[in-house]
């Protein structure tokens, strides 16, 4: 039996954030088309497992809806779409997550979630300062962020919270006050992230230059202050941008980050299972052992319990010295604890130079003779 996290992208939003890439369109959802369409989607991808992997039971052990805005569709849609899965697979998640926007969320839609099987929350509060609110663009309010977190309290105890920093105007100040306001409600994690300028977006177009030079300048300096402040409340940093009070980490999004297998639905939903990377049944590509070692060092050094290294050489059938990764760990970059290799809050902060050095490593290690 493999055991899969299955993830619903929701691609539905009422207005296009300007600094997001994801895949969105701006129109309301036609909730029994969709779901007709997920249903027939979900019938060929599980041929497609038992086909391709000769998986003839799939146990689903996480469920993430993402989006997009997956609070536009209501509760009795995903009860329909859950009854479905519980059909044709072994549907029994110990983690089910929405994602919410503020705007439109009421107490009784809370509620109706939590009935209708889901057991986290995650809003996208995004910012708790008017200005950092109006500039990323968003639809809803700091009254409207106050009162979703309140509800949202009420009914779950497993409430995750997007935050977006380093946008153009906030300081350490502003960032620690938000901060502050944040946590005086029981959020149980939280995700925070830079804000980049993607290539394509109007956020890009219109502030990518400045946006990055600030990233250069002061990106750090508010990153840190972050950490300092969420741990000293008792948060965990796991991951480069996820922070969770004790027994409350992510469990669907550590499946991606421990290099384990995953189902995606919905337009373009990425799935991986053993070597193969696939979108809406399309093949992306077949990942080569050295593929799979070098996402799982990319991926395993975003977390704070890192990764293996001896998952590594199964993979490349070579062995890794020790003596090779001694400069990392007397920059301060890694740790290495038996056959762990971890990383410092400094290779955080320097996640892609550590990265691009084991790499490299790895294809020395891979191409020399035995």
């Amino acid at each position: 039996m493999e055991k899969l996290g299955l993830y619903l992208h929701v691609p539905f939003c009422l207005k296009k954030c300007p600094y997001c890439d994801f895949y969105s369109i701006l129109k309301l959802p036609d909730e029994r088309e969709y779901l007709l369409a997920l249903k027939k989607e979900i019938q060929t991808l599980v041929k497609f497992l038992q086909e391709k992997f000769k998986l003839k039971r799939v146990k689903i052990i996480t469920f993430y809806a993402g989006g997009g805005t997956p609070s536009l569709l209501s509760s009795t849609f995903y009860g329909e779409l859950f009854s479905y899965l519980s059909k044709v697979l072994i549907f029994e998640p110990e983690e089910l997550t929405i994602e919410v926007n503020p705007e439109g969320l009421t107490l009784k839609k809370i509620h109706e979630y939590r009935k209708a099987g889901f057991n986290r929350i995650s809003i996208g509060i995004q910012s708790l300062s008017k200005k950092g609110l109006k500039f990323l663009g968003r639809l809803h309010d700091v009254k409207t962020a106050f009162k979703v977190l309140e509800d949202g309290s009420k009914v779950f105890d497993n409430l995750s919270v997007d935050l977006i920093y380093n946008w153009l105007g906030q300081g350490i100040k502003g960032l620690k006050k938000e901060l502050k306001l944040l946590t005086s409600y029981p959020v149980k994690h939280v995700s925070l992230y830079e804000l980049t300028p993607y290539p394509g977006t109007p956020f890009t177009k219109r502030w990518g230059e400045k946006q990055e030079k600030k990233n250069q300048r002061f990106g750090r300096a508010l990153f840190l202050t972050a950490h300092e402040f969420l741990e000293s409340k008792g948060f965990v940093h796991y991951e480069i941008s996820n922070y969770a009070r004790p027994g409350y980490e992510c469990k669907h999004n550590l499946l991606y980050w421990e290099f384990k297998p995953y189902i995606g639905i919905g337009p373009s939903a990425v799935s991986r299972v053993k070597d193969l990377r696939f979108s809406n049944l399309k093949i992306l590509e077949k990942l080569t052992p050295f593929d799979q070692a070098k996402e799982i060092v990319f991926m395993g050094l975003r977390l704070k319990k890192g990764f293996s290294l001896r998952r590594i050489e199964r993979l490349l059938k070579k062995k890794i010295p020790l003596e090779s990764l001694k400069l990392l760990q007397a920059n301060g970059l890694i740790h290495i604890k038996g056959e762990r290799i971890t990383p410092t809050l400094e290779g955080f902060l320097r996640h892609n130079l550590v990265v691009k050095y084991l790499w490299q490593i790895m294809e020395d290690v891979s191409v020399r003779g035995d």
